[in-house]
């Protein structure tokens, strides 16, 4: 399944990709309480404020799968340094941000290193850990991204009171740059199969993902009778059934369904999931 001999250094990767997927998940909530700050600074309209922190969940929630392909294809260690030197750099320039609009294209860009990392971390774990040791991992992870999620707000507030708005962008950086020089100890590993990218399977669960991402976040705000959320629960109703029928069948699956076999990886995947929605 993968390449990446079982690391004698795998605890000391553990400790670098948790806190590289902590940091990531702290930015999720740390919004909450800047969000009024940057209303004010930038004289926001609602759905301007809606989109500073819907464009983050929007594109992470719609691009994890097709992040983890790519890291299972291109190289997993490789995959997580691009997004978190993607993640790095948006924080940077969301910190500055000149406008509104500048400031929204950040938070997606965000995103979209997120998504970069949180897959890989998890297929990294299993890559370096033997089996026995891979649910201490595992909960080790999703300890981490629960105490930078729930944590969030009250970081956010005390940098908002002695610095500014943009510290719950900038101050958190440093750490993340810290924990991207740190993945230079976390070994490469791969899928074994020289395998085509799935694109159907790729296009159908980008789709559904963001479709259904999109429907939770602004049916709140709108209403789950409004047409544009029918609409959009409906496009990722058919694409998410596409997908599934596509992995299915196809020899070399986006994700094999095989994995939700394993109760270490489901057990995971459900905590993320209730946990994302629970935002």
């Amino acid at each position: 399944m993968t390449v990446a001999p079982r690391s004698r250094r795998r605890w000391l990767v553990l400790a670098v990709l948790v806190t590289g997927q902590m940091i990531v998940n702290l930015d999720v909530t740390i919004i909450n309480t800047a969000l009024p700050a940057i209303k004010r600074a930038f004289e926001l309209s609602e759905s301007q404020s809606l989109w500073v922190a819907d464009a983050y969940l929007v594109i992470f929630g719609g691009l994890l799968l097709l992040a983890g392909a790519l890291g299972d294809r291109f190289g997993r260690r490789r995959i997580l340094m691009i997004g978190m030197t993607v993640f790095v750099l948006a924080s940077i320039g969301v910190a500055f941000s000149p406008n509104a609009n500048f400031l929204i294209v950040g938070r997606g860009l965000q995103g979209l290193g997120g998504a970069m990392v949180i897959p890989q971390t998890l297929s990294i774990l299993t890559a370096v850990f033997p089996r026995e040791e891979r649910s201490k991992a595992f909960g080790v992870w999703a300890g981490a991204m629960g105490f930078g999620m729930a944590f969030g707000p009250l970081i956010g507030g005390v940098l908002i009171d002695q610095i500014g708005w943009s510290a719950v962008f900038w101050v958190p950086a440093p750490v993340a740059g810290i924990a991207l020089l740190g993945m230079t100890v976390v070994p490469e590993s791969r899928s074994t199969q020289h395998t085509r990218l799935d694109i159907p399977g790729a296009v159908t669960g980008t789709v559904g993902m963001v479709a259904i991402v999109f429907a939770i976040i602004e049916g709140i705000q709108r209403g789950w009778s409004d047409p544009l959320i029918i609409g959009a629960f409906a496009i990722a109703a058919v694409s998410l059934t596409s997908f599934i029928l596509i992995e299915r069948r196809t020899p070399q699956p986006l994700l094999p369904m095989a994995f939700f076999r394993q109760r270490d990886f489901t057990g995971a995947m459900i905590g993320m999931f209730f946990i994302m929605f629970a935002l």
